[in-house]
C-alpha cells in the first residue's frame, strides 16, 4: 500500500475530529491511512482515548434501557435476550448486543428497535445459505453493562445468574418462553415447554411452584446435556399461566401469542382414560 504523508494541518484536523467523537476507523478511511497511523498521531498529541459511551453515533439509541428501576418491557426483553440474544465483548466486537430470528419473526425485531428507540436497520440474510433470517446488532457499553449487572453474560447459556426478583416476574418469563419456549397442542396432549440452563431451570421450577403449586417436569435435553427441558402439562395451570402472562398492551412475539391463544380453547376430553366424566374439570377450567 502506498504510504500517505499527512500535512500538519491534516494531523490537527484528525485530532479535533477525534475529540468531537469520530472513530479511528472512520478517520483512517477518510484520510487514506492505516488505523495505526491515526493512533500514533493521537498518542503523540497525548489525546485521551474515547469512552465508548460518548462516541459519536451513526444511529440513534436510548442508552438508559435496562437501567433501574426496571419496567415491564425491560423485564420482557431481559428474558428474551437470555433466550434468543447474544452478548459479545472481544477485540473488534466490544459491547455488542445481537438478536437474530427467523425471517417469519422479523417484525419482533421492530418491537426491539422501538423499545431501544433506535433507527439502526435490521439485516436480512440467509442463515446457513438457505434459511431466511433477520438480525439486529447494537453497540453500547452502557446497555451492555446494565445487562451484565442484571445477570446476562456473553456465555449466557452457562453463566447467566439472574436476580431472584427478576426470576419471579411474569413479564420476564413471557420473554424467555417467547425466545426458547413452545406451546404444544397435540391430539394426545397439551403442554408448554422451555429450554433452560440448569441454574435457570431451578428458577423456573421455583416460580411455577410458588405461583401455581405445580411441579414442573424437568429432564436433560437429549441433544445438549448441559440444558434442561422443562414441561408444564396440567391444562388448568397452562390456562392460568397464559392468562397471567398475556395482558392488553404487553409486548410479545405475535406468533407465540397466537399459539398460546389456541391453547386457551383447549379443554379436557369428555372422559379420561378411566372412562370418568371430565365435565367438572372443564367447568373449573372455564372459571380460570
Amino acid at each position: 500500500m502506498k504510504r500517505t504523508m499527512l500535512l500538519t494541518e491534516q494531523r490537527n484536523e484528525i485530532i479535533e475530529k477525534y475529540k468531537s467523537g469520530r472513530l479511528i476507523i472512520s478517520l483512517a478511511t477518510e484520510y487514506g491511512v492505516q488505523r495505526g497511523t491515526i493512533r500514533r498521531i493521537l498518542n503523540k498529541a497525548n489525546v485521551v482515548k474515547h469512552d465508548h459511551r460518548f462516541v459519536q453515533r451513526v444511529y440513534t439509541l436510548n442508552e438508559t434501557r435496562f437501567k433501574e428501576p426496571l419496567g415491564p418491557e425491560d423485564l420482557y426483553w431481559i428474558g428474551f435476550l437470555l433466550a434468543d440474544g447474544n452478548l459479545y465483548n472481544r477485540r473488534g466486537h466490544e459491547f455488542i448486543i445481537q438478536v437474530g430470528l427467523a425471517e417469519i419473526d422479523s417484525s419482533h425485531l421492530e418491537k426491539f428497535k422501538s423499545f431501544l428507540e433506535t433507527d439502526r436497520p435490521i439485516q436480512h440474510y440467509l442463515s446457513n445459505k438457505s434459511y431466511p433470517a433477520a438480525k439486529i446488532s447494537i453497540n453500547s457499553k452502557p446497555i451492555f453493562e446494565n445487562l451484565q449487572s442484571l445477570g446476562l453474560q456473553p456465555r449466557k447459556s452457562f453463566d447467566a445468574n439472574i436476580r431472584e426478583d427478576i426470576a419471579q416476574n411474569l413479564d420476564f418469563w413471557r420473554g424467555v418462553i417467547d425466545g426458547d419456549g413452545s406451546y404444544h397442542n397435540h391430539y394426545n396432549g397439551t403442554s408448554i415447554s422451555v429450554i433452560l440452563s440448569k441454574s435457570m431451570s431451578l428458577h423456573f421450577v421455583k416460580f411455577i411452584k410458588n405461583k401455581y403449586g405445580y411441579d414442573v417436569r424437568a429432564t436433560p435435553h437429549s441433544m445438549s446435556p448441559h440444558m434442561i427441558m422443562c414441561y408444564i402439562q396440567n391444562l388448568t395451570v397452562i390456562h392460568r399461566l397464559i392468562k397471567d402472562m398475556f395482558y392488553e398492551g404487553c409486548v410479545c412475539l405475535d406468533r407465540k401469542q397466537k399459539l398460546a391463544n389456541e391453547l386457551l380453547l383447549k379443554q379436557y376430553k369428555d372422559t379420561d382414560v378411566m372412562g370418568r366424566s371430565c365435565e367438572k374439570r372443564n367447568a373449573r377450567l372455564r372459571k380460570v
